[in-house]
């Protein structure tokens, strides 16, 4: 038996947001103040907060949580509303 089996249909990557330049810059800018945040607790194990060590530990922490939520936010708030579960 010689079956050929044909599909009209594409087949589409999950798409969980729409790509948006706009977006795409403040993720961006928010991965520099994460990476920023992590430089700042580099420089702080390598003993440069010796003098301030407070500073350095407002610095490091402040810095990582405000770039990880300009990263994350974005892209929560542009997936469509309902239940995730079409993998």
């Amino acid at each position: 038996m010689n079956t050929t089996l044909t599909q009209t249909a594409e087949i589409r990557p999950l798409q969980i947001y729409l790509h948006n330049s706009k977006t795409e810059t403040i993720k961006k800018i928010g991965l520099a103040i994460f990476a920023l945040g992590i430089l700042f607790f580099i420089l702080a194990l390598g003993g440069a907060g010796k003098s301030s060590p407070f500073l350095f530990f407002i610095l490091t922490f402040a810095l990582s949580v405000t770039g990880g939520l300009m990263y994350f936010i974005p892209q929560i708030k542009e997936v469509p509303p309902g239940i995730k579960n079409n993998k």
